[in-house]
Formats: C-alpha cells, sequence, structure tokens
C-alpha cells in the first residue's frame, strides 16, 4: 500500500477537533509535513458524516477503516468519544498545542418550523442516520415520512426500507424536477419502493399520548422562480390533507452547533474565519469544512483540511500565511452533439448491484464494475477536459488577475473544428488567444515559417500558408509551437488516456538521447512509471529549451512493445530467453575458452556512442584488463574518426574548438559537408537564425540543396569527394587577396611554408574542373570568409566519410588557422558529432590505440591504468571497428561483443559485414532492442535505455552533462556497465562498482582531461573539457593562447579522387546521409508512429534531369545498384546536383549501405560512405 514520505520532524504539535472529513485531511497533511496531530473526536469512531451521516449500502464501513489507517500509520493520534466543551475546553488544548483546527462539521438537523415536531417519533436526519451509524436502530413502525427531498433523504428514506418500514412516503414541496438530491439516488429509492409525495408541504405534526400519528399537508404548485432559479412553491388553499405515519423523518437541512465553541460565530451561525488564512477570532485556531460554510460535499471538506493544514505549516513556522489560490475554470461554450458527430456513440457499462427485492440490510448495494467493464467504460470519454489545464498560462494570469469569465458572456466566438491529422501536432484554435508567439518562434527561432497571421480585424486567425494541412508545409515538426502556446490551442497529439489531465507528471531533467547537441529536456512520467511526453527547459542547456522532432516526440520506443526484457541464448537456431544466471555464465564461459585457446587479440569489443561515459570506461576496462586487448572500437570509426585524427595532428585536440553559444558570435559561418537543420536541428536553428536576420553571412558547401542553402550568401554544389581541392582553392584566392593573418601564422602556427607551395597549384579556374563549382562562387565565398572579423566552420560526416576524410579534416583546420579564425569567440572549427555520447565514448579511450583522455596505448599513462586496474596493458594497437570485420571474415577473429551499436546496418557493404560475422565462433549482443545486428547473436543481453540509468554524456561542443535515472529499468533489463560488471566477475576479473558517481571518480583521476569533473559538481556548473582539476571551470573554447600541441601545424594535402567513381555501367556519385525525423540506423526513432507517418520509407534524391533521362517519375519504386548490391527505394525528385543521388541510411528495408563502399582512409581507417558508384533502374 502506498505509504508516502513525511518531512523531517518539527517537535510542533497540533489539536484537531473532529474526526470527519475536515479532521482527518487536516491531520494527514500535518503529519507529512512533520508535525505532530492529534484529532479529538466525540464518536466512538472517526470519519465524521461518512461514517455518521451515510449509510454503508453505498459506504462500507470497511473501506472507510482502512482509508483511516493509513492515516493513522502516519502518526496521527486519534482519540475517540472526547467531546469539545465536556472532556476539554478550547482553552485547555491552546495551553497544550501549538496550533487547534476547527473541524466539527454541521451535526444539527434543521427545524421543519411546525406544530409538534418535538414529539416523539419524530427525527432529524442527522440524528437518524448518527443512530443507524451507531448501532441504535430506531423502532419505526410500519410507515414513516420522509420531509425533504435532498440526498440525506433519500439515505434516511433507504434506510427506512432496510429497518422494515412497510410504506415510505418521502414529502416535497416542488415537483420532480427541482428535487435536489442525485438522480441516482432518486431513482435508486424508488425501485426500492420509496414513494414520492411531490409539490406537498407538511404544516403540523399530529399526534396521540405524545408520540406521533399523521403529517398534516397542503398541496402546493409552483409560481414564480425564487433566487435560486426554482420555480417558488404555493400553498393551494383548502387542499390540507392527512397523511397517518408511525415516524417522520425531518431532511430539510444541516446547521452547526456554536455552543461551547469558543470563537466567533459568523452571521450564517457558523465559524467565523478570515479567509485568506482560515483563522478564527482566536489566534493560534484555525477552522475548515462544513462547520465554516454550512453543509457541503465531503470534498469541500478535504479542501478545507488540506488547506487549513498549508496555513497552520506557515502559521508553525513563523511565515506569512500565504494559501494557494482556487483554480480559475472556464467552460468551453458552444459545444454541443454535433461536435462529437464522429464519435461511436457506447452505451454506459451496467454496475452489478444488488436487486431491489433482495436489499433487506445494509449490504452494499454497488457491486463495482469487473476490470474489463471499467476499462470499456473509461474509453467511452470523449475527452472534453483541456489537456493543458496544469499548464496553461491563460489560466495562469487569469487566476492571478481575478478575471471575471462573466464579464464576457454572450461575446461572440470563433469556432474551429480540432484538426489532429498531424502525427505530432493537434490544433484546437477555437483557443487561440492571437498572442502570435507560435508565427514568431516557427519564423524568428526555428526558421521553418510555417505559421501565419491571416485576415484582419476581429477576423484574424491564426492558420498555416494556404489554410494547408500542417504536415504538408515547411513544418519540422519540432514542437516549439506546442511549447510556447500559452493555452490548448497547440498541444501534442497523443491517444486517449496518454494525455495528462487532472494530476500534473512527475517530471525528470536529463539529456537528449539523440545527436550530439545534447539537449537539456524534461521527461515527464505518469502514475504507472510510464514516459508520456517531454517538455522543454526553457532557456537552459546548450539547447537554451528549443528541441527538434526526435527529442520532444520520438520518445515511444522507452516503453516500446518489443524491448528486451530478457537475456537470450541462441539453442537450436533460436534466441531463447533464459535467466541472468545462465546468460552471464554462458558469456564468460565463451570468452575465457576463446581466450584460452585462441588469445585475447582473437577478441574484439565494440562499445557505443549511445550509452553513458561511466559506461563507455567500464567496456574499454573490459576489453583491456579483463580480455587482455586493445581491439575496442565504436562507431566514432565510422563518422568522426578523421577529426580525432586529423584535429590532433593539426592542433593537438581532436575536438570541437567553440561553443555551440558562439554561433551568435560569427560574422560568417562556413558549413561543408554538414546537413545541419536535419542531422543537429537546434543549431541549425541558430544557423539559419542568424542568416535570416542578417547577423552572419552564410557560406554552405553542399551537393544537395539543403534548407541552410535557401538562406546562403553562397551555395556552392561540389561533386562529391572534391573537398580537398575546393578548401585549397579557398586558401589560394586568400593568399592571392593578401588576407592571410600573417601576423597569426608567424606567432602561432608551424609548416607554413609547406602549405603555400602546396596551393599554387588550386586555382579557382582549375577547382572549378575538378569540383564543378564555378570559378568566381570561389572567390567570393574565400573573400567573404577571410574579411569577417570571426568566422567559424561547420562540418559532420560530410567531410569524414570519405577514403580522403583526414585530408578533409587537415585542409579545415588549415583554412581556420590561415585566417587566424581559431581560439577566439565566434571562430573556430566545429565537427558537429552525430550521436548523444560519441565525443564520450571518445574521450573514455573506446579507441583501439588511446586510453580514456586520448593518452596512447603506448605511452607512459599505460602504467598508469594497468597500476589502478591491476593488469598489463598491451602497447600495441588493436583492431578498428572495419578491421574487426575483415579479421573475422579472414578467420583470426573468434568473438565480437558488441555493446548498443547495430553493424549490420551502419557498416558499409553489409552483406560482407554478414558474411564476416557469420564466421564467429561467438556473437554477444548488449542492446534495448532485438536489432538487425542482435538477430544474428548467440547471446543478446538486455540493456536499460538512457531514461532508466544515471551517469554523464559528453555532448558535441565537450560539455559533460549529468543523466538522471527517470523510470526504472524495463523487464530484468540492466544498465550497460552492470552487465559488464557481472561478466567480468564470472571471468574472475573483480570489478566491483557500486555507482557511476564511483566510475566517474575513477575517470577523473586518470584522466586529466576529466580531472576535475565529478557528478555532484555537474549538477551545479556546466565544465566543457579540459577541466584538469576542481579549482577549474572548464574549457568552452580551446587554444585561446597556444594550441595543445603548442604551435598550430599546417599541412600541404594534396586532392586524391575518391576510392570508386562513376563509369559507363554506374554512371551516378551514391552519397548517404540522413533525414531530420529518422536517426541513425532506426533502432530507437522507428519504433515511433509519428515518426513512421512523417518519414516511413527509404527515399532515393534524384536531380528532375538525371529522372528525366531514365524516365522516372516521383513517388516511383526504383532499383538502385552498386558492385556490392541492390535495394529498392521511392524516387523523390529534389533539388541536387546532377549525377549525383541521395539515399538515407535508416531503413533496412532499403539498406543504404548494402550498396556503400568499404574502402578506407588509411590513416582513420573510415570507410568511403559519402561517395560510391551505382546505377538507377526503373
Amino acid at each position: 500500500r502506498y505509504r508516502p514520505q513525511k518531512a523531517k520532524a518539527t517537535g510542533k504539535k497540533i489539536a484537531i477537533i473532529g474526526g470527519g472529513p475536515a479532521g482527518l485531511t487536516c491531520g494527514y497533511f500535518s503529519a507529512l509535513k512533520g508535525h505532530e496531530p492529534t484529532v479529538f473526536e466525540a464518536l466512538p469512531a472517526a470519519g465524521g458524516m461518512l461514517r455518521y451521516g451515510i449509510p454503508e449500502y453505498r459506504l462500507p464501513k470497511d473501506l472507510l477503516d482502512k482509508e483511516i489507517s493509513t492515516i493513522t500509520e502516519l502518526g496521527v493520534d486519534l482519540q475517540t468519544n472526547k467531546a469539545l466543551g465536556k472532556d476539554f475546553t478550547l482553552e485547555e488544548l491552546q495551553k497544550d498545542y501549538d496550533a487547534v483546527f476547527l473541524g466539527i462539521g454541521a451535526q444539527k438537523s434543521s427545524s421543519m418550523r411546525v406544530d409538534g415536531e418535538d414529539m416523539k417519533g419524530v427525527y432529524g436526519a442527522v440524528d437518524f442516520l448518527r443512530q443507524i451509524g451507531l448501532g441504535k436502530t430506531p423502532k419505526i413502525g410500519k410507515r414513516v415520512a420522509v420531509v425533504g427531498a435532498g440526498n440525506s433523504a433519500m439515505d434516511a428514506a433507504r434506510s427506512s426500507i432496510r429497518l422494515g418500514a412497510e410504506e415510505v412516503i418521502l414529502i416535497y414541496r416542488r415537483s420532480r424536477d427541482e428535487m435536489p438530491a442525485h438522480d441516482i439516488e432518486i431513482e435508486e429509492a424508488q425501485h426500492e419502493g420509496v414513494k414520492l409525495q411531490l409539490l406537498t408541504n407538511p404544516t403540523k405534526v399530529i399526534g396521540e399520548n405524545g408520540k406521533v400519528k399523521a403529517v398534516e399537508c397542503i398541496k402546493m404548485e409552483l409560481g414564480e422562480p425564487d433566487e435560486s432559479g426554482r420555480r417558488q412553491p404555493v400553498p393551494i388553499e383548502g387542499s390540507e390533507f392527512e397523511i397517518e405515519v408511525d415516524m417522520v423523518v425531518a431532511a430539510i437541512g444541516q446547521k452547526i452547533d456554536m455552543e461551547k465553541v469558543g470563537v466567533n460565530a459568523s452571521k450564517r451561525s457558523s465559524i467565523e474565519v478570515d479567509e485568506s488564512t482560515l483563522q478564527t477570532s482566536v489566534k493560534g485556531v484555525f477552522a475548515g469544512g462544513d462547520g465554516v460554510t454550512g453543509p457541503q460535499a465531503a470534498i469541500d471538506a478535504i479542501a478545507a483540511g488540506k488547506r487549513a493544514a498549508i496555513a497552520m505549516d506557515q502559521h508553525l513556522r513563523g511565515l506569512k500565511i500565504s494559501l494557494p489560490p482556487r483554480p480559475f475554470s472556464a467552460e468551453k461554450i458552444g459545444v454541443s452533439e454535433s461536435d462529437f458527430e464522429e464519435e461511436p456513440k457506447i452505451k454506459r457499462e451496467k454496475m452489478l448491484e444488488i436487486k431491489p427485492a433482495d436489499r433487506k440490510d445494509f449490504s452494499e448495494v454497488e457491486q463495482g464494475l469487473s476490470e474489463e467493464q471499467a476499462i470499456r467504460d473509461a474509453k467511452r470519454c470523449l475527452e472534453c477536459g483541456c489537456v493543458k489545464q496544469n499548464n496553461c498560462d491563460l489560466r495562469d494570469l487569469s487566476q492571478e488577475y481575478e478575471v471575471d469569465v462573466n464579464k464576457f458572456e454572450g461575446a461572440e466566438m470563433l469556432h474551429f473544428d480540432i484538426d489532429s491529422r498531424h502525427p505530432f501536432i493537434e490544433q484546437d484554435m477555437s483557443k487561440c488567444i492571437l498572442c502570435a508567439r507560435c508565427v514568431r518562434i516557427c519564423d524568428e527561432v526555428v526558421g521553418a515559417r510555417a505559421w501565419t497571421l491571416s485576415e484582419r480585424g476581429y477576423g484574424v486567425t491564426v492558420e498555416t500558408s494556404f489554410n494547408k494541412p500542417l504536415q504538408e508545409t515547411t513544418c519540422e515538426s519540432c514542437g516549439q509551437c506546442v511549447s510556447t502556446c500559452p493555452t490548448g490551442a497547440l498541444v501534442q497529439n497523443k491517444a486517449k488516456f496518454d494525455r495528462e489531465f487532472l494530476w500534473p507528471p512527475k517530471r525528470v531533467e536529463t539529456v537528449c538521447p539523440y545527436c550530439g547537441v545534447g539537449c537539456h529536456l524534461n521527461m515527464e512520467v505518469d502514475e504507472k512509471g510510464q514516459v508520456i511526453g517531454v517538455g522543454n527547459l526553457i532557456g537552459q542547456g546548450p539547447n537554451e529549451g528549443n528541441l527538434c522532432v526526435k527529442g520532444k516526440f520520438a520518445y515511444n520506443f522507452i516503453n516500446h512493445k518489443d524491448r528486451l526484457k530478457k537475456p537470450m541464448i541462441k539453442k537450436n537456431g533460436k534466441l531463447t530467453e533464459v535467466e541472468w544466471d545462465e546468460a552471464i555464465k554462458f558469456v564468460s564461459s565463451k570468452l575465457n575458452n576463446i581466450k584460452k585457446n585462441n588469445g585475447a587479440d582473437a577478441i574484439g569489443v565494440l562499445s557505443s556512442a549511445k550509452i553513458t561515459n561511466e559506461e563507455n570506461y567500464v567496456v574499454q576496462k573490459f576489453a583491456r584488463a579483463v580480455i587482455g586487448t586493445n581491439n575496442v572500437d565504436h562507431c566514432a570509426r565510422l563518422c568522426h574518426a578523421p577529426t580525432v585524427a586529423g584535429l590532433a595532428q593539426s592542433f593537438g585536440s581532436g575536438a570541437m574548438t567553440n561553443p555551440i553559444s558562439d554561433i551568435d558570435k560569427s560574422d560568417c559561418i562556413l558549413v561543408i559537408g554538414s546537413n545541419t537543420t536535419e542531422a543537429h536541428p537546434v543549431i541549425g536553428f541558430k544557423i539559419r537564425e542568424m542568416a535570416l536576420q542578417n547577423k552572419a553571412k552564410l557560406i554552405v558547401i553542399d551537393p544537395r540543396k539543403i534548407k541552410l542553402a535557401e538562406h546562403a550568401d553562397y551555395h556552392m554544389r561540389q561533386k562529391p569527394g572534391s573537398d580537398v581541392a575546393v578548401i585549397n582553392s579557398i586558401m589560394n584566392v586568400i593568399l592571392s587577396e593578401g588576407l592571410a593573418d600573417k601576423d597569426f601564422i608567424a606567432d602561432r602556427t608551424e609548416g607554413f611554408n609547406e602549405l603555400e607551395k602546396a596551393l599554387k597549384d588550386f586555382t579557382p579556374e582549375k577547382v572549378e574542373k575538378i569540383s564543378g563549382i564555378k570559378a568566381d562562387d570561389i572567390r567570393a565565398a574565400a573573400i567573404a570568409y577571410a574579411k569577417a572579423e570571426s568566422a567559424s566552420i561547420f562540418y559532420s560526416m560530410g567531410i569524414t566519410q570519405h577514403t580522403t576524410g583526414t585530408d578533409n579534416v587537415l585542409s579545415i583546420a588549415n583554412l581556420a588557422m590561415l585566417t587566424g579564425n581559431i581560439g577566439r569567440p565566434g571562430t573556430g572549427v566545429n565537427p558537429l558529432r552525430g550521436q548523444n555520447n560519441v565525443q564520450g565514448a571518445c574521450d573514455m579511450g573506446a579507441l583501439p590505440s588511446s586510453l580514456p583522455g586520448y593518452q596512447a596505448v603506448s605511452s607512459d599513462a599505460a602504467a598508469s591504468f594497468g597500476g589502478k586496474w591491476g593488469c598489463e596493458i598491451s602497447e600495441k594497437s588493436g583492431l578498428t571497428v572495419t578491421e574487426m570485420t575483415e579479421a573475422a571474415h579472414e578467420g583470426n577473429l573468434k568473438a565480437i561483443y558488441i555493446v548498443g551499436e547495430n553493424p549490420m546496418m551502419s557498416d558499409p557493404n553489409i552483406d560482407h559485414v554478414k558474411e564476416a560475422y557469420k564466421k564467429l565462433d561467438l556473437l554477444i549482443v548488449q542492446d534495448i532492442f532485438l536489432t538487425e545486428t542482435a538477430m544474428m547473436a548467440d547471446v543478446v543481453l538486455p540493456s536499460a535505455s538512457f531514461a532508466e540509468k544515471d551517469g554523464t554524456f559528453t555532448n558535441t561542443e565537450r560539455r559533460v552533462q549529468l543523466l538522471n535515472k527517470v523510470i526504472e529499468p524495463v523487464g530484468e533489463s540492466k544498465a550497460d556497465w552492470q552487465t559488464i560488471s557481472e561478466v567480468a566477475k564470472a571471468m574472475g576479473y573483480d570489478m566491483n562498482y557500486s555507482s557511476t558517481e564511483e566510475i566517474m571518480d575513477e575517470i577523473a583521476e586518470l584522466t586529466p582531461i576529466y580531472g576535475g569533473i565529478n557528478h555532484p559538481r555537474l549538477k551545479g556548473v556546466c565544465l566543457h573539457w579540459p577541466c584538469p582539476d576542481d579549482a577549474n571551470d572548464g574549457t568552452p573554447i580551446l587554444h585561446t593562447k597556444e594550441f595543445t600541441r603548442g604551435l598550430g601545424k599546417f599541412h600541404a594535402v594534396k586532392y586524391r579522387p575518391p576510392a570508386e567513381e562513376p563509369d559507363d555501367d554506374y554512371p551516378l556519385v551514391l552519397t548517404t546521409g540522413r533525414v531530420l525525423q529518422q536517426f541513425h540506423t532506426g533502432t530507437m526513432t522507428r519504433k515511433s508512429e509519428g515518426i513512421e507517418e512523417l518519414a516511413g520509407h527509404a527515399v532515393v534524391e534524384i536531380s528532375s534531369k538525371d529522372a528525366n533521362s531514365l524516365g522516372i517519375k516521383d513517388g516511383q519504386k526504383i532499383k538502385v545498384t552498386s558492385r556490392r548490391g541492390s535495394i529498392e527505394p521511392i524516387a523523390k525528385i529534389a533539388s541536387i546536383r546532377e549525377g549525383t543521388v541521395f539515399i538515407p541510411f535508416h531503413y533496412a528495408e532499403a539498406a543504404a549501405n548494402r550498396l556503400t563502399n568499404d574502402a578506407i582512409d588509411p590513416v582513420a581507417k573510415i570507410p568511403e560512405f559519402k561517395v560510391c558508384a551505382v546505377k538507377v533502374e526503373k
């Protein structure tokens, strides 16, 4: 059973008079706040009117007792049979307690004000029901008259039936329509035999020998409406008649007994309180519930008890009492059945209940719904409430300024149909207040310009261009409009019951698991522990609160039904679920045997850019200390290995030099080999904003007309693979125009003379023939870059994924140094990392030649690691990802342990990879889903997702960020560091970490660039490595005074063509990449129905000229073939360089990497994903 956590004890004592709903609630919340409440109840048991006013056939006492036990178990002292004025006085309580709460309720019945009502056999309804609750059953006779028509009257009437009355007559002075009791109560009373005597009013109680004998009544008719809106009953003269009865129950109202209370009474003869503090006329004495308001619903008394607990807590802590205001609420007007015409009409589920003829005692009548019935009934819900009620700026402001909605009654309101066609964004423009925040954020921040203000005057509306469906506009589905909308006009389009209504979700701040930007976000969790949404953290993190479509909406994979929940071992050719002990024993035994028989280097380990720094550290430690090999790598080999290799040679450090926030300080931005708005959307927002607002010149070098190109001052479409020639030509122009930064070159670099000689051969005219870019365009862009005060370069895999990838990076470094655009705000060389922790995985030494912190395995640092780990580290560099594949194919590598990677989608020439993996003796895959690679595995171990663990990620700008655990791991999945530790122990190595914080402390001890980084510190500050010690605040900008290597080094790089160029058989060039909505191998994003609706199939972009020459139409399925295989994507005619086609690599059913070339860069060992020769056929 739920046990709430109490605050630290305050030592303050609270006396609560009255054990009804208000008093018990006050005690509950007072105990939670650390106080010591004592509840004094005058009757034998607590519950108040819930126990003594509501009969047990409606509210069983055992259920009530269970609820009360939850309160007393918190430490609330309950003392029964203790009455105010009899057993103690208010003054006595004030001496012994620090505060007092009066929750005495309305315990007296109101008078009928007729002659004879003090006669024996006449009861007030409150007294009558109390007697029943106490087990003191009144003698009722055969005929009972109940006067009144509220719920208490129904309870009295139905109770009389159960006590044996042969006839129960309910007398009411108005008609059936005016009866205030709930309809269901009236209907049930009639089913049980209660007769309604309507338009009748008692005038006298007639008795005999002091006991009731009859009730004299008069007929009534309805006149004009009174203040309540009901028609006033008027007596009909001469219509008097008598009803013979044995008992009369007067159920016409309740009142408060103010005798002996000891505080001032209000004009209504109730307890007088200050409504802003709930304090009575006596200081330190508070009151709430029916004793203050008069008889109300139980929930009102409960609310009063909670508010009183808040007020008393503030009072006891010496604070000014400030109670939370009552929420502002307004109804949506103009709603009719026509609004729900498309909804199926389903009848309400019939609850199982005791038949009226069998209701002979006080057994509970309604037996409840079965689980199946409850689900069916819940599905009938039309969701009339607003999903933004807990997060509505308009509601909050209306509440703050006490807006009176009645002033707007009768005003004309524009009505719009709800538009749910977009998979992620629902539009209810009837709630739009025309603040234009959606229009502005889409225009000024995102740059998509999907929303606009239409019409004029009172008819102004927010619409899409030409009122198209949102998904058919320039909308990027980022949800920024949803996050900024102050009302429910734009909300996330969720299925029924996945929405937030009455209860705000738990929110946990963490880091996005997708690209390298490392966006901060709020994960929203429901009461079942499932992620139901993502919130924006305005102004926080590298993203400053902005999110893209994946970060905002593609979280469905976390709780997806296909998540791996138990380990699996392949038995008889089929993966079969097993227990963890069996799986760990199997893995450790197999690895030990292979190591014993074939040596440690017969085993390879692939770590992951998706797991935390701490987990990457543990994985590479496992490879080196447990297995004994440097055969450890990860997917950086396939994306930014040339960055690490190239920038390390030029600068001494292979990472982004400047923070994301520096984009605002750039005067010129050069983007090459990066479709930034799709691969790193939030950075794309900032670059596009700079261009749209004319704050910086924008140069885009890309064979496709990517979205940034639409806003570029210069867009140069190079032939894929000609990047070195283009960059060299730009430098050639800079030198010939005398725009090089001579002082910077002289003071801070070396190797310039060799570069200068090499560049003479790269004139724009010569490079035009190589690249296809016009010479004048090269000159104009070069001059714009060189003349800028602060110029920055952004690149990604369009630069690195080449056999000349390292040369490309060296050339970019040359360009930045040539112009002195290094080490200052707004400048720099900024490689954009593709995955959330690819930077961190490299930092942690998941590389075959580097220990954590880029310390070579052959360096003196190896001894420090070996000493700490209790092993000797090999000085020989291990195998890369691509080399492991070849070694497996050749039979030299016997086992591969893969954590969070999917080579059967991400590696080039995947048919070759498949053949290599088939030759392994052991393939272990540790992941969150049964990926294409996991399907081939001998053992599959279930991993916890990013939302189910803690640790750190390091984003593209070297910012180390704390990842917080949001929910518990799904099924029996475990954090990767825990699984690796268990395998290590089973193999005989004691890897015994208790937390990720402990792992990070070890990282800091052995890794100088992380020396000052630890979990507690990351909770309060933003740290970019290098951060060598606790006194250091990190290094947002690298190379400010000197390069990591001392002097920056120029490299004379010559142009080399791609490994495979088009010919007569394969006349087109294929380049690959990402689309906005999908991510990497699709493991996570393709589990989202909304993402699939937006981008659910593979396309091949082809120029209109090429399409026409081949007779290909837009939307047609076509065949694309390389020397390695064929796939069949859908043709998409796009603005792309003639002779070039583009295919995204996310789709297993048309895997682009079935076509790509596995030729590699000789330095970084990266495959040439960006250039291969293909042919296209219908």
